[in-house]
């Protein structure tokens, strides 16, 4: 099963109740996160499958899982758009 992790190189901070990952050092994009993006960011340090961050997501929050899914899905998608996943 295909597993998914970011890059390394990124901090979270919070900045006016907004979650940032900043990069360390030159290059790289500032990405802003949402709570529930915020929560699978923490969790991809180390890689997770959709299954994994889907029981994250819907353990913390009250969403149906196919919509959870749905949502990830399109998260991994921009973050693999934006060449913020590690291979």
């Amino acid at each position: 099963m295909e597993s998914y992790k970011v890059k390394p190189g990124y901090v979270l901070r919070e900045i006016a109740e907004e979650y940032l990952a900043v990069p360390v050092g030159t290059g790289g994009e500032i990405v802003i996160l949402n709570p529930v993006s915020k929560l699978l960011w923490e969790r991809m340090q180390a890689p997770q499958t959709l299954d994994e961050l889907t029981a994250a997501v819907t353990d913390e929050y009250e969403i149906d899982p196919a919509e959870a899914r749905n949502d990830i899905l399109a998260f991994l998608t921009n973050l693999k758009n934006s060449n913020l996943l590690a291979e």
